[in-house]
């Protein structure tokens, strides 16, 4: 029993490390990692990679020790891994705001008017006082 237990705990550590590894390798259609994400992402990438190899080795070896009922033990550390990776890799993204086709154009009125703004405030002014 203690095998079954840590060939589906390793394999969901795999998961949630393949769920970094996914998130950090998601730039564009829409999405980026989330800002931490993408400060520490060398290290982000590196130690995930381990874990997953790690996790994978173990959970392998896990199924590997048990007798009976190999196939569904492989198919439930598969399934655990895909869906707690799924859900990290959902955790550790976010929308891309930085489209730059998403942005409007600015109106022609625009650069004039910022022109004369900063004429404006470069002006001095003698302040309405009392006479």
């Amino acid at each position: 029993m203690g095998v079954v237990f840590a060939a589906v705990l390793s394999s969901a550590v795999a998961g949630a490390s393949a769920g970094v590894l996914l998130a950090v390798a998601s730039f564009g259609n829409g999405y980026r990692p989330r800002t931490a994400l993408r400060y520490h992402a060398v290290f982000a990438r590196r130690s995930s990679t381990a874990l997953a190899i790690a996790a994978v080795v173990v959970a392998g070896a896990g199924v590997y020790a048990v007798a009976h009922q190999r196939i569904g033990l492989a198919l439930t550390c598969a399934a655990t891994a895909f869906l707690i990776a799924l859900a990290s890799w959902l955790l550790l993204v976010e929308e891309d705001d930085d489209y730059p086709e998403e942005t409007p154009d600015e109106p022609k009125w625009w650069p004039d008017f910022e022109r004369q703004f900063h004429d404006w405030t470069r002006r001095t002014r003698v302040p309405a006082g009392r006479v």
